[in-house]
């Protein structure tokens, strides 16, 4: 056994380990257990989701199903007045995302629209209508690497859909999910998307991945906070397309298992998975391990949010009648 660990591989994997617990242990003395713990959890009032005017708004205004600490954070995170991190992002739309990737896209993806899959436009197209986007954004499907869905580039906005989504999601469920990426766009989310997506990429590639988990979390809490409440935005301006709150929680929650099990076995129970949560202990290395493992899913805080959008449906029940 002494032999073992002794071994070259063996001290390196041990040392990258003991280094990632050593950063973690700092972040919990900077951020602190109070920190994390507003990211994981919600108001057990329900009052504190009742909305009183249903404006849907222009563009460039707030909507109603936009959570009032996503607007907040998402202007106190703005990057406009830094000119060099606006130059690069300028220059990174300009660039990649229009040139090369686009490049990417048309030659290893399948672009949906009228002709290709118009069942799937119709979709994107109706939420667009309701939610007030002018342009319909550019759909494509391409080969799985899971059960992805995901918007990018806020200059010209792209879905991307993984090939396995469309069997793992009945239609009703993938309308409601595709209207979410609708909602991300008119909230003017997809620049700070983009960021986060981009940071975990590099972390992941040049750091091993428990300490690349910690260092997109040590970004700030406030950075993690904007990512939940974007979420929890965007899902209820998906709920305001389709209404039916059952088939949006059984999408959700299928989102971090990524299956088709219907056809075999009972539909998922809300109740008990939203009882999960409840089983988080208040402790504080369990809450910071909870909300740092969110950074590294593609389909974040999904037990906060079905939570969150259930209590909202609850005290905005009018809205869908």
């Amino acid at each position: 056994m002494k032999n073992i660990l002794k071994h070259p591989v063996v001290k390196h994997r041990y040392f990258r380990k003991f280094v990632g617990i050593v950063i973690l242990l700092l972040i919990f003395l900077v951020f602190g257990y109070r920190q994390f713990r507003q990211v994981i959890y919600i108001p057990e009032d329900g009052s504190a989701f009742r909305i009183d005017n249903y404006s849907l708004g222009k563009a460039g205004d707030k909507p109603f199903y936009q959570t009032d600490d996503d607007l907040r954070l998402l202007r106190e995170l703005s990057l406009s007045d830094s000119k060099i991190l606006y130059y690069f992002s300028k220059q990174y739309y300009k660039y990649y995302k229009k040139h090369y990737a686009k490049g990417k896209v048309m030659t290893q993806m399948v672009e949906v629209g009228k002709n290709q899959l118009p069942e799937i436009y119709d979709m994107v197209k109706d939420a667009c209508k309701i939610l007030g986007v002018e342009k319909i954004p550019d759909i494509y499907i391409t080969n799985s690497r899971g059960t992805r869905l995901s918007v990018t580039n806020r200059l010209n906005p792209i879905i991307v859909i993984s090939s396995d989504l469309l069997w793992a999601f009945r239609p009703e469920e993938l309308r409601f999910l595709l209207a979410r990426q609708v909602a991300h766009i008119r909230l003017e989310h997809l620049f700070y998307l983009d960021m986060l997506a981009g940071m975990r990429s590099f972390t992941e590639i040049s750091l091993p991945k428990f300490v690349s988990r910690v260092i997109v979390g040590s970004v700030g809490v406030e950075m993690m906070q904007w990512y939940k409440e974007a979420e929890v935005s965007a899902d209820r301006g998906a709920l305001v397309v389709t209404g039916d709150i059952k088939v949006a929680l059984q999408a959700l929650v299928k989102l971090n298992i990524g299956a088709n099990y219907e056809n075999y076995y009972s539909t998922v129970n809300i109740d008990a998975y939203l009882e999960q949560l409840s089983k988080l202990e208040e402790d504080r290395i369990e809450t910071a391990s909870a909300v740092i493992h969110e950074l590294e899913n593609p389909n974040p805080f999904i037990t906060v949010r079905c939570r969150h959008l259930l209590s909202w449906y609850k005290e905005n029940d009018a809205i869908f009648k």
